[in-house]
């Protein structure tokens, strides 16, 4: 509750309205998150990438089922639950990535943080791929392409304001981490669409 004056006014810190701009506003450049006591938060914020992983692998079982006929029921919870490893996988190497070169400039962080601030930067792919996944359910249109891989590459925008953030005037370094977590993306999302023929 918000006190003022010593007295209780009954309005919530946190509304509906601040959780939207908080979240919206980390989606757009996740470095705001940095220097908050949010380690206990790190753990959780797996929950983004995982999720996005898994949104998108839906939409590609639903849509192989449409046209392999060798698609099954044990095929298609398998792709699941390799999104679900490669999803925690990437949030976990796309912080390490950043956080090793961190450390190599001498910039002093906190591997938790990293790992949020990261994490953070699949807020907007992780929308994009429950509305690609909605769409598919309700207009029985293939989504993959446009909503599932766009949203996970969509990733490196947000994550290069983070790795500018962070890293200052090290152009080159910029250049290398982003690079790097694109090929790593492009990596994980083939090693899904071709994990289970």
């Amino acid at each position: 509750m918000n006190i003022k004056d010593g007295k209780n006014t009954g309005k919530a810190i946190f509304g509906i309205k601040d959780i939207v701009r908080v979240f919206s506003s980390f989606s757009v450049s996740p470095a705001k998150a940095i220097g908050k006591k949010n380690g206990d938060l790190s753990f959780w914020s797996f929950v983004l990438p995982a999720l996005t992983y898994i949104f998108f692998a839906i939409q590609l079982v639903i849509d192989r089922f449409s046209f392999v006929p060798t698609m099954s029921g044990i095929k298609a919870l398998l792709t699941v639950f390799i999104s679900l490893i490669v999803g925690c996988a990437m949030g976990l190497i796309s912080s390490w990535l950043l956080y090793s070169v961190l450390n190599l400039k001498a910039i002093k962080s906190d591997f938790q943080c990293v790992l949020l601030c990261s994490n953070l930067s699949y807020i907007i792919p992780f929308i994009v791929s429950l509305m690609g996944l909605l769409v598919r359910l309700i207009f029985n249109v293939p989504t993959t392409i446009t909503f599932g891989i766009s949203a996970l590459l969509f990733t490196l925008i947000p994550y290069g304001r983070l790795v500018k953030e962070l890293l200052k005037k090290e152009i080159l370094w910029y250049i290398f981490v982003v690079a790097a977590n694109g090929i790593l993306t492009v990596f994980a999302v083939n090693l899904i669409l071709f994990s289970v023929n």
